[in-house]
């Protein structure tokens, strides 16, 4: 995720469009989302708002968009959650569960942004 400058936050850069990879089923408990990655032989256990970020994670939304929607959801500040949301989705990223792409919204054909269950 080359775009996103942690320092600049998500309006200095151009749009991130990050989405679920495929192939990773989750099941929803009390809130919160696990996840199994198969390919890796690794589950993941996401926290409410982490969860409600993978949730938006569908390629069509930016970086700031879910900021956005976090900042109304979870009342907090839109720096505040600008933060939470570049932070949550670079460790996604970094544990292969999302991918994202700068500039323009990659094309959605692969499962439309849907996770299994």
């Amino acid at each position: 995720m080359d775009a996103i400058r942690i320092d600049q936050g998500p309006e200095a850069a151009t749009p991130v469009y990050p989405r679920r990879r495929r192939g990773i089923p989750g099941r929803a408990i009390d809130g919160e989302m696990v996840l199994l990655d198969r390919h890796r032989n690794l589950v993941h256990q996401l926290n409410s708002t982490a969860t409600f970020i993978w949730d938006r994670c569908d390629g069509a939304r930016t970086v700031l968009d879910i900021a956005r929607d976090v900042a109304h959801a979870f009342d907090v500040t839109p720096e505040r959650a600008a933060a939470d949301v570049m932070t949550t989705i670079l460790q996604l990223e970094a544990v292969g569960l999302v991918e994202a792409w700068a500039g323009s919204a990659p094309d959605r054909d692969s499962d439309g942004g849907k996770h299994g269950t």
